[in-house]
């Protein structure tokens, strides 16, 4: 497949206000992660920079990861002083060092990406930022009622060549709040549909799991209250729990674990409810499953979801943004108001009541609509298109 690749020596700085890379599975690291790979595969300079934050502590200050320099910037983990330091620290880096990238590209649009948006300004480099969810949304520059840090980001971010929303909403959001439209770019998260993609079930493996059930969903994603599991389970029960062809699997782990499981014991469901843990191979566990779940009530973009529906599953997910850009009703899956119990129940009922042919015909359409959209090849040949436009050289196409 034809890919844009740069001429010898275009470079991009990544910057995430983050632990990078990630050791809890966080979107936005495994996004970042993915795309620097993409990129020195596609024969980028890349360099990423990170705030040596806590969970880092034991890192090491210059290192590589997949090959790519990783350089963590050091500050003191005092209230307001650290930022203060860190902020200080990544300006005077940028001092130093800015003007041999083409590109500035900031994950989350917080306090780095502001100070990375003036000093590109300052250096007369293009800054891209990529907005991620719910950083943004709750506390962020995007929330309805701002703290004073996310409004005076709000002014630096005035400097960025460019926004990546990557949901509707998200684009939306931004225009709200006063950036221009041409300011802003919707590019969704990437999904490599190579490593997930529809295979067939393993009878074996699924009898070994589950034994023989023929409606089994799967959720994916960390134990906390913002994924209203609990829900999940409650509904479950409901509507399944007098059912022995059923089965939920669940993969993750979190603070809620061992109350979800009292919950699933206490309804009926615990021999139909399924907590594997969690996994760097989750696509094993789709291949096991019929239809995916997310019960969240606020996301940006799951990058679950993307998997979901490249490995050919049809998803049942909450009203919130990314899942209205990619599930449409009836077509790709269902959609419910977050927390709205007897819509959520209507769903299950809606996708239990569907004839095996019928849920394959809309994993095949979730499929399309993740390879057509949101596939790493089509994300990053957009992506570098917009590095390009914002004056980063680029080749153009390169056929080998």
């Amino acid at each position: 497949m034809p890919t844009i690749a740069p001429p010898d020596g275009a470079s991009i700085l990544m910057v995430i206000d983050s632990v990078y890379p990630s050791t809890g599975g966080g979107g936005a690291e495994n996004q970042l992660r993915t795309l620097a790979k993409s990129l020195k595969q596609r024969g980028f300079d890349v360099e990423i920079w990170a705030p040596l934050v806590k969970e880092a502590r034991g890192m090491a200050q210059h290192d590589l990861v997949d090959g790519i320099v990783v350089h963590r910037l050091y500050y003191p983990q005092v209230r307001l002083l650290g930022g203060v330091w860190l902020l200080v620290a990544i300006g005077l880096r940028l001092l130093a060092h800015g003007k041999r990238f083409d590109i500035i590209h900031a994950h989350i649009a917080g306090k780095l990406a502001a100070t990375c948006s003036l000093l590109g300004w300052v250096l007369h480099k293009p800054v891209l930022v990529k907005l991620t969810g719910l950083t943004e949304m709750v506390g962020g520059i995007l929330d309805p009622h701002p703290p004073l840090s996310a409004r005076l980001q709000r002014r630096l971010l005035k400097f960025t060549s460019l926004f990546q929303a990557i949901s509707s909403r998200i684009a939306m959001g931004l225009v709200d709040v006063g950036y221009s439209p041409a300011q802003v770019m919707q590019l969704p998260n990437a999904v490599d549909i190579r490593r997930f993609r529809p295979v067939t079930i393993d009878s074996g493996a699924a009898a070994r799991l589950y034994g023989h059930k023929t409606l089994v969903g799967i959720f994916t994603g960390r134990l906390r209250p913002d994924k209203n599991i609990d829900l999940l389970i409650r509904s479950w029960a409901r509507c399944f729990a007098d059912r022995n062809d059923t089965a939920l699997i669940i993969v993750g782990h979190g603070t809620l674990e061992a109350v979800l499981r009292e919950q699933a014991l206490q309804l009926g469901v615990a021999n139909q409810v399924l907590f594997v843990g969690p996994s760097d191979q989750v696509e094993k566990y789709y291949a096991l499953a019929h239809f995916g779940i997310l019960t969240s009530q606020m996301e940006g973009l799951s990058n679950t979801l993307l998997e979901f529906m490249a490995c050919g599953l049809p998803v049942i997910g909450t009203r919130v943004s990314g899942n209205e850009d990619f599930i449409t009703d009836g077509q790709t899956g269902w959609l419910f108001d977050v927390g709205h119990t007897t819509d959520f129940e209507a769903c299950l009922h809606r996708m239990s009541a569907c004839a095996p042919e019928e849920r394959a015909l809309m994993g095949q359409a979730a499929r399309r609509r993740v390879v057509e959209t949101a596939s790493l090849d089509v994300v990053l040949d957009r992506l570098i298109d917009s590095y390009h436009t914002l004056g980063a050289p680029v080749q153009g196409l390169d056929t080998t």
